[in-house]
This record gives structure tokens, sequence and C-alpha cells, in this order.
């Protein structure tokens, strides 16, 4: 099935970009590294709708908008945790999204679940569980805004899905981007943020690096869900946890305990449930 190849694919861009958002939050503030991100993310967005001449349509576009408010939230959330908590013990958090998704999925889109698919996505709950680390979490308020994380990902993953089945990927993407842009931007002036006029260009390097990985992976995922159901490509995508979990033992030398061994070892054929 070619939208396995496509969330597979967003899954492993997503997860090196997530963990290159802790690798480029040195001290800046949450919504201002939100906001250098969605920028470039809107940027690289429009650029492909252009290269791939997608015809430009504003029909349906309530789909895109309203998922760029819930992207605002989930963004904000993740760069208030990644600030003082490890990026491997949240990312697992807010990839537990499949468990708002898949029931959304279900009771408002009217998709219906195999048995395989069924075990499948038990399996990647499962994972994320067993990435888990309750001695990470103790004392973190971050903790809050993880879970935030994970609520706000998963009504914009049904937003996604709708707008994948009524317009091009490219341009509902370019329009989710902007949408979030434009939240951001409004945030920060309401807080008058002016830590933007800090950042230096070494940190917009990194910020680069993070737009151009999650753009391109989000919009494997967009493609993924044009092609198929909701409740099977967001378990799917789910596992970008696994290379986050790999990079952050590596470079950020986070330690790596049995139970996520195990973890990752159930990936494989977890993606292999949700694809049969």
């Amino acid at each position: 099935m070619s939208y396995v190849i496509f969330a597979v694919l967003g899954a492993l861009l997503i997860g090196a970009g997530a963990f290159y958002r802790k690798v480029a939050l040195k001290n800046i503030e949450p919504s201002v590294a939100a906001l250098i991100e969605s920028t470039g993310s809107a940027i690289i967005s429009w650029v492909a709708v252009l290269l791939f001449g997608v015809s430009v349509s504003l029909q349906h576009a309530i789909w895109p908008l309203a998922g760029g408010f819930f992207t605002f939230l989930a963004i904000m959330f993740v760069y208030t945790a990644l600030k003082t908590g490890p990026v491997s013990t949240i990312t697992t958090i807010y990839n537990l999204n499949a468990v708002i998704a898949v029931p959304l999925g279900i009771l408002l889109l009217g998709e219906t679940l195999n048995s395989t698919a069924s075990v499948g996505i038990l399996l990647s709950i499962i994972v994320i569980f067993l990435v888990y680390s309750p001695e990470k979490i103790r004392g973190g308020a971050w903790l809050l805004h993880a879970i935030g994380a994970m609520a706000s990902f998963g009504i914009m993953n049904y937003f996604i899905k709708s707008s994948a089945d009524l317009m091009n990927p490219l341009l509902g993407f370019a329009i989710l981007s902007t949408s979030t842009l434009l939240f951001l931007i409004v945030y920060n002036a309401t807080m008058k943020a002016r830590e933007i006029r800090k950042v230096k260009s070494a940190a917009l390097k990194d910020f680069a690096i993070v737009s151009v990985l999650l753009s391109l992976g989000v919009i494997s995922i967009f493609r993924a869900f044009a092609l198929g159901p909701l409740s099977v490509v967001v378990p799917i995508a789910n596992m970008n946890l696994i290379p986050t979990v790999f990079l952050s033992a590596l470079v950020l030398k986070e330690k790596l305990d049995k139970k996520t061994w195990l973890a990752i070892a159930l990936a494989l054929p977890t993606v292999w449930l949700l694809s049969i």
C-alpha cells in the first residue's frame, strides 16, 4: 500500500525534526522558536505549491485553517515542554495522539478497522508506553504541556485528514502552515515577545533544518492521508518516536533502558500489521 510508504517516510523525517527541535532550542523563548519554525514551514510549503504547479483554490480551506489552530497549540505545547524536559519522553507522550485521532476517524469519518490493523494500533500504543519512563517526569511541569501537545496533535490529524480528502495535499499543507504562522504572529505580538531580535544566525540555521525536516515529513503525511485511512496512517506516523529516541541517545546521551529497546523491536511488526 503506497500510503504506508509515505506514512513511514513522514515518520522518519518528523522524528529527526522533533529531535532537532531540542538541539535548536538554545536560549530562545518557546513562542519565538515556534514562530521561526512555522515561518520556514510556510515558505517551504508555498514553494512546493509553485514548483509542482498546484492550482490554488480556497474551496474547503476551512479544514486546513482549523487544523492550523491546533497545530499552533501543539507546537507551543511542544516547545514549552522541550525547554525543560527530555526530548525522548516528551516525543513519546505526544505521540499518544493516536488515542485521540483514531476514535475521531471512526466516529466522524466513518472509518472501520480490520482485525490486523486493530492489533497494530494496540501495539503502537504499547510501544509508546514502553518508551515512557516515570522516573524522567517527576517534578516536571513540562509533562502537562506534553499532554496538551498530545491532545492538540490528535485533533490536528483529524483536520489534516479531512482537508487531504478534499484538496491537493501540498495546497492543504501550505494553507495549514500559513494558518499556524498567523496564529503564532498574533500570539507573539500579544505577548510582546521581543526575543526575535536576539536570535543569532546559528540558531536560524538550526531552525531552518527543523523546518525542512518537519515540512517534508508533514507533506509525506498529507499524501498518506490522501491515500489511506486516518485510523491507520496516524499510528504509523507516530512511530516517529523511534528515530527521535535513537538520536537523543546518540547525540544528547539520553539513556535507553531495556523497555525502550523492546519498544523499538516491536515498532517494525507494528508498522507491518497496520499496512496489511
